[in-house]
């Protein structure tokens, strides 16, 4: 048997390079298939829940803003201008993390299932949280702990 060659011929390089597709679908159904997907995997009822919740706001708010809702149609700019009016209702930088999270979650399982070309959340860093400064103990404090 002759060795195998580690070159592509043609026709098989035209199938790698070929565009993905993509299936549009709208938001609910999306969502629905991603309720699915978590169920399959095992998640608890409390994460699945938590999906449920950050994902229905995240809808609510593509709404107000009147972008489009559909998966196709969210981009990096649209997420970028809806933190903001997260910070604006007050919510700490942790529960805006949490919920970025979540729909980063949303949009990776569109993506590696095709409904979605790239996943805009990609290049979005969660928000930085600042820490309170502890204080710590002057040697004084310590001699007075430890005697």
């Amino acid at each position: 048997m002759a060795r195998r060659t580690n070159e592509l011929s043609i026709e098989e390089l035209s199938i790698i390079n070929s565009p993905k597709i993509v299936k549009e679908i709208d938001f609910q159904t999306a969502l629905s298939l991603f309720v699915d997907d978590c169920l399959i995997r095992n998640l608890r009822p409390q994460t699945i829940q938590y999906y449920k919740n950050e994902l229905s706001v995240f809808y609510k708010i593509l709404r107000e803003k009147d972008y489009s809702p559909a998966p196709t149609n969210i981009t990096k700019d649209q997420i970028k201008s809806i933190i903001p009016r997260i910070k604006v209702k007050g919510l700490q930088t942790v529960s805006i993390n949490t919920r970025l999270r979540a729909i980063r979650a949303f949009l990776n399982f569109l993506h590696c299932e095709r409904h979605i070309k790239d996943n805009p959340l990609n290049d979005i860093k969660l928000l930085k949280d600042r820490r309170k400064v502890v204080e710590t103990f002057t040697n004084e404090q310590l001699g007075t702990l430890f005697n």
